[in-house]
């Protein structure tokens, strides 16, 4: 849901989908730590964590695949979830829970303020009244690093919805808090520089080169694939005044080029990207540059709107989840050291040039739950971490 002008509420079939019948996160008192969530993993659902001193909270869950193998310090990264404008903490969280189980991430979801993130251009009460969401993130990461041993904080993935993805971004630009972020229908422009005086070609400012992956529809009306601008009039104006203050519009396109500048991608040739999407999902085109120091990939579709057509399938997994499993998986064994080896119709991280140093390998080639689980107790570190 977003607020739209005068007061009007828009609401979208993927929040409309993803909260029907969604259960509330459950809320759990005390000093409860890893042992009691890994307790309660097999429920697939958040449980709602205070910071002390702080009126946000935060939410969390341990997958059964990480408690199996023991819960060794700081061997889990973490996918973090940053929720859509007007949704409740689980509600983009809830797609997640397939990425974290497959491939062995906790997973924790940001609380926003007012259901709002304050995020360059985007959006309610949290931006109206200046909330330093990004301190808010910054001392949440602090507090699962004290709370739960077995996060590893300096590998964070983010992963935003709409005011979420403004949210990621947002962080990327102004931290070196995440390493690596995927967005969908949604990312800021606040912090893209021109290249040169005068140029009309952007760098993102980054505080660090972090891999991401954007998805964006073409036909999505809330915010623009074209971009948000002051420029734009009636209909064809983005929601909830996102970019009104923004002389130029800038597409994803372009947001995915001064990105890939700022990753080390230079001008070196662009190649389509192939993605595994179950029917009836909208095709998506993926296209990134070859030679990068960062993995900077964008996917865009035709069709799908500002919910990506991300309910199509029965359930509420995401449509694009193993796009994004495969996508931190590969940015988590890089930032161990290790190498990615995408044979058998999969992938595998492989530590120290494929010896095993006591280190199994994860294996994506089959992402059922259950074999992931099996596979990550094998051993404590997957990632070279």
């Amino acid at each position: 849901t977003m607020e739209g002008r005068g007061g009007i509420r828009l609401v979208w079939a993927f929040v409309a989908l993803t909260l029907a019948g969604s259960p509330a996160a459950a809320v759990i008192r005390g000093t409860t730590g890893e042992r009691e969530l890994c307790a309660v993993s097999h429920t697939q659902q958040l449980q709602l964590l205070r910071i002390p001193g702080d009126a946000r909270g935060f939410g969390a869950w341990i997958p059964p695949s990480v408690c199996a193998r023991g819960l060794r310090p700081r061997s889990a990264p973490v996918a973090l979830s940053l929720g859509c404008f007007g949704c409740r903490i689980e509600s983009v969280a809830r797609i997640l829970y397939t990425v974290a189980e497959r491939i062995g991430f906790v997973l924790i979801a940001g609380e926003q303020y007012e259901k709002s993130w304050n995020a360059g251009e985007c959006c309610g009460q949290s931006r109206r009244k200046g909330v330093d969401d990004v301190g808010y993130i910054r001392i949440l990461l602090g507090h699962v690093a004290e709370r739960l041993a077995v996060a590893n904080t300096d590998a964070v993935f983010a992963f935003g919805w709409s005011n979420g993805g403004f949210m990621a971004t947002t962080i990327a630009h102004t931290t070196s808090l995440l390493a690596g972020v995927a967005v969908a229908a949604g990312y800021t422009y606040q912090h893209l520089r021109p290249l040169e005086p005068g140029s009309s070609t952007l760098n993102a400012t980054l505080m660090r080169k972090t891999p991401i992956l954007f998805f964006h529809a073409h036909d999505d009306t809330v915010v623009r694939a074209a971009g948000c601008c002051a420029s734009l009039r009636g209909a064809s104006k983005c929601c909830c005044g996102i970019g009104e203050q923004t002389e130029r519009c800038i597409s994803v396109m372009n947001v995915w080029k001064a990105w890939s500048l700022a990753n080390g991608c230079g001008r070196s040739p662009v190649m389509r990207v192939s993605v595994d999407l179950p029917a009836p999902v909208p095709p998506m085109r993926c296209l990134a540059r070859e030679r990068c120091a960062a993995e900077t990939i964008v996917c865009t579709s035709a069709t799908g709107g500002h919910s990506l057509a991300s309910m199509a399938q029965t359930g509420h997994e995401f449509a694009y989840a193993r796009t994004v499993t495969e996508f931190f998986a590969r940015q988590a064994c890089a930032l161990g050291g290790g190498a990615w080896d995408a044979r058998g119709g999969g992938g595998a991280c492989m530590c120290d040039g494929g010896a095993s140093r006591g280190t199994p390998q994860i294996s994506l080639v089959s992402l059922s739950p259950g074999a992931a689980q099996a596979m990550l107790a094998e051993g404590a570190n997957p990632y070279c971490l």
